[in-house]
């Protein structure tokens, strides 16, 4: 299962934040303000070459390999559950 890059960078880079704050994570305003810092653009470009790493491991891995997104799975489970039976 891979969580699309886009979401995944920005809920660990509000995890990491909400570490460094001992906090629930940033507030939207707050978030917003660091997703334009350079520390986030280094951040992100690193977070993007290792989902890509990962992903296209886990496609090289086997061409048996399902390879299901997160957010599609949260949205219809009963369907990717189904189609993993198949």
């Amino acid at each position: 299962m891979l969580r699309n890059p886009y979401e995944s960078a920005l809920s660990y880079w509000n995890h990491l934040r909400a570490r460094d704050s001992s906090g629930p994570g940033l507030r939207r305003e707050d978030l917003l303000r660091s997703l334009k810092s350079d520390a986030f653009c280094r951040f992100a470009a690193n977070e993007a070459r290792l989902w890509r790493t990962l992903a296209l491991d886990a496609a090289a891995v086997s061409p048996e390999v399902r390879l299901v997104h997160y957010e599609e799975f949260r949205e219809d489970p009963v369907r990717h559950l189904r189609g993993l039976m198949e």
